[in-house]
């Protein structure tokens, strides 16, 4: 098991090595740099050092966050019509730049012989895409069918990776997880008046497809933030459960990142409740 020192010293190392391998001083001029999930990065060392040898755990890692910083940065390129030069600069050198970043990992990928891997990273790439696809046909009513959705955009990689070197029980957690991450990030944003896909398919669940969400009342956004408390704290269990059950060693690992998404009460609680 990776120590907590030795973790946090590869994350610095590794993020530091990303950093230098999508320097540009051209893009940098007009692009955002990306901004590394550290979430991610540490679920990804930890999870594939348990089977793999340091230097596979570091390329492996540093890889996946050039193609999540690529899919991230398409993500965000504007599809509306632009007029001003400067403007469509912007978005062709964003589009770019995301060329630039997946170019990247499959070339440390090809140059480490690693091909089975560079498999399936492609394959991750195209089903993540598809399940984007799906999320934005406007077809997704229920709550369960967004959450599988958004989750394999979130986490298909780092499953496929998983499953690939037969860490099998870290597949469920890392689901898990990321929903509850994600929740906590999607209410901020519907907070602060943004419509995003989880909470849309709350509210749908409480008041039905026909229901716009800009025309909620307030007693209507209390019952959908009380909806919202009640699938955060399934997923708390859930994965507590899950880690006891399966990854007992981890126990600290995962109870120390869930402390840094919700604050220590709930947890120490929890694990106190439960001896």
């Amino acid at each position: 098991m990776v120590r907590m020192n030795h973790l946090n010293d590869k994350v610095n190392e590794i993020k530091d090595n990303f950093y230098g391998l999508i320097g540009h001083a051209y893009l940098e001029k007009y692009i955002t740099k990306p901004i590394v999930d550290e979430d991610k990065l540490r679920f990804l060392y930890t999870m594939l050092a348990e089977k793999l040898p340091k230097k596979d755990t570091k390329l492996f890692t540093l890889s996946a966050l050039l193609v999540d910083a690529a899919l991230e940065i398409h993500e965000a390129v504007s599809l509306h019509n632009i007029q001003t030069d400067p403007i469509k600069k912007n978005r062709q050198l964003n589009v770019l730049a995301g060329d630039y970043y997946s170019s990247l990992y499959y070339y440390l990928l090809a140059d480490s012989r690693h091909l089975p891997i560079i498999q399936v990273f492609s394959h991750s790439i195209q089903e993540i895409n598809e399940y984007k696809m799906k999320l934005y046909d406007g077809k997704n009513i229920d709550f369960d069918e967004v959450k599988n959705n958004v989750d394999k955009v979130d986490t298909f990689l780092l499953q496929n990776l998983a499953e690939h070197f037969q860490l099998t029980t870290w597949k469920k957690a890392i689901s898990v997880f990321f929903h509850l991450k994600r929740l906590v990030h999607e209410r901020e944003a519907w907070i602060n008046g943004k419509a995003t896909p989880l909470m849309k398919a709350i509210v749908t669940e409480l008041f039905g497809s026909n229901r716009p969400v800009d025309e909620l009342k307030k007693d209507d956004q209390l019952q959908v933030l009380e909806l919202w408390e009640e699938k955060v704290e399934e997923g708390k269990d859930h994965l507590l459960e899950h880690v006891k059950a399966l990854l007992p060693k981890f126990e600290r690992f995962f109870v120390d990142h869930l402390n840094d998404l919700f604050g220590p009460d709930y947890i120490h609680e929890k694990v106190a409740e439960e001896g």
